[in-house]
């Protein structure tokens, strides 16, 4: 099973957090399909979005409090 490099998660105003992507637990979307993958992972200080297709490729990190405005907005959108 190959090992996940450690990574530096910042988000703005706060120092980098370098964790493993394999100490984090990644949820799919519900809405995931082959060609269009998310997942999320949770820091306690940050969201961690990334492509489940390329795990290893790059991973966005969003403070919490912008990660549940993003999401009140999809739903709100989608509710539209």
């Amino acid at each position: 099973m190959p090992t996940s490099r450690p990574r530096a998660h910042a988000c703005a105003g706060s120092a980098p957090l370098v964790l493993s992507t394999d100490e984090l637990h990644w949820h799919k979307s519900t809405l995931s399909n082959p060609e269009n993958c998310l997942e999320a992972a949770f820091t306690g200080r940050a969201a961690l979005v990334r492509d489940s297709v390329h795990p290893t490729g790059t991973t966005l990190s969003l403070p919490l409090r912008e990660w549940v405005a993003f999401l009140a907005e999809v739903t709100r959108a989608e509710g539209a």
